[in-house]
């Protein structure tokens, strides 16, 4: 899987947007996009921390099928100077599928950079419900700016 995500804050409006590509073999064909957007509101912020919701919508499309549903998120954020820590959730609860989509980093900073380091975990049903899904987990990385 390949993602992409692209984060906002503007004092206490923020903006996300999620882009995962999978595929069942590195060569093949066929594949899943997923995207979500999503917007809120901090609920707390300061220069060291963050607590935001979000609410949007997730778009899931396949080589036959493109299909819609609403989408809640939580965002939480604590750093100390150079490092620091993130959880974040997504949850696509009812739609023409379903999606829970899960992650825990430490997050090193240097200047305007970061690099995310941590697990995610992710379940998507495109019929039935989350209970049934396989899930997607495992460790990931990521690099970021910080303005």
């Amino acid at each position: 899987m390949i993602g992409l995500r692209a984060e906002l804050d503007v004092w206490r409006i923020s903006a996300l947007v999620t882009l995962d590509r999978t595929a069942t073999t590195p060569f093949t064909l066929a594949e899943t996009q997923h995207w979500t957007a999503l917007g809120g509101a901090s609920l707390l912020a300061g220069k060291w921390y963050r607590l935001r919701a979000l609410g949007g919508v997730s778009v899931l499309s396949t080589a036959s099928t493109t299909s819609i549903a609403p989408t809640l998120g939580l965002n939480g954020r604590l750093l100390w100077h150079f490092i620091g820590f993130e959880a974040a959730g997504t949850l696509t609860p009812f739609g023409a599928f379903q999606t829970l989509d899960g992650r825990i980093e430490l997050i090193l900073r240097g200047g305007v950079f970061e690099l995310h380091a941590g697990y995610r975990v992710r379940l998507l049903a495109e019929t039935g419900t989350l209970a049934t899904a396989t899930p997607i987990a495992g460790p990931h990385a990521a690099l970021g700016l910080s303005f």
